[in-house]
């Protein structure tokens, strides 16, 4: 098996948030990111693949993921590589800021029961480690057609712009796109495409394009938007830099 990186002095720690379920009957409930986190835990938190020390957090309320995320980006060195992934539904006010749904999100009190963009941007921001992968398997929970998550443009790309160096921002799709969940078999529970691709090239080794042991964030993009758009044509994943050194 390839490791996910080559090795290097610093941490290597991931933190993976996802929220299925909702109080709010205006945000519809989901049924991937609990086993979407679980399956990515796996495979980064194993010593032959990731050798990430992983937190995860599944369900939590506005407060819980915000302290998280803050104790994550803190007291961290230059030389550590972070990992947070978002699996949830996201969401404009009037004013077109984006935010990141938690299970006690409501609608209509965004700033009070739900994690601003801006607010997480500013941590990373913050946040010594210098080498800082994220991943949005995130929608905005406007209209929906069949198992998708997603609607409007988002403008993620100039959302994420860093004041620091170092960011590497991995999206199931392009802001105007759905971000689709996989057909759902009774009995079976569902899997988001864009994770699933991610877990699969992670765990099989596929991902490892040029065959040299190692699995860079542009391999993994690369093998995730082949095996997505064969799967799902109508989403196309993206992958931005921000002044990034180097191939993480």
């Amino acid at each position: 098996m390839p490791v996910l990186a080559s090795p290097t002095s610093g941490w290597r720690v991931a933190l993976l948030i996802a929220t299925s379920e909702y109080n709010d009957p205006d945000l519809r409930q989901l049924r991937a990111p609990g086993r979407d986190a679980s399956e990515l835990a796996s495979v980064l938190g194993d010593p032959q693949i990731g050798s990430f020390d992983v937190q995860m957090l599944v369900n939590a309320r506005s407060a819980e993921m915000q302290e998280k995320i803050e104790e994550f980006c803190a007291d961290r060195r230059t030389d550590d590589q972070l990992l947070i992934y978002l699996s949830c539904h996201g969401v404009l006010d009037a004013s077109s800021r984006l935010y990141y749904a938690a299970s006690n999100t409501r609608r209509q009190r965004l700033a009070a029961t739900a994690v601003a963009a801006a607010w997480l941007n500013e941590r990373l921001d913050d946040c010594r480690a210098r080498r800082q992968i994220v991943i949005l398997d995130c929608c905005h929970s406007g209209a929906f057609a069949g198992g998708a998550k997603g609607d409007t443009d988002l403008a993620l790309q100039r959302r994420f712009q860093p004041r620091s160096r170092g960011r590497v921002v991995l999206t199931a799709s392009r802001s105007t796109e759905y971000s689709f969940e996989g057909d759902h078999i009774s009995g079976e529970s569902v899997r988001s495409v864009f994770t699933h691709a991610i877990v699969d090239g992670l765990r099989t080794g596929d991902a490892d394009r040029d065959k040299d042991g190692l699995i860079t964030v542009t391999d993994l993009y690369n093998h995730v938007s082949d095996r997505v758009g064969s799967v799902e044509p109508r989403q196309s994943p993206e992958l931005w830099r921000y002044a990034s050194e180097g191939d993480l």
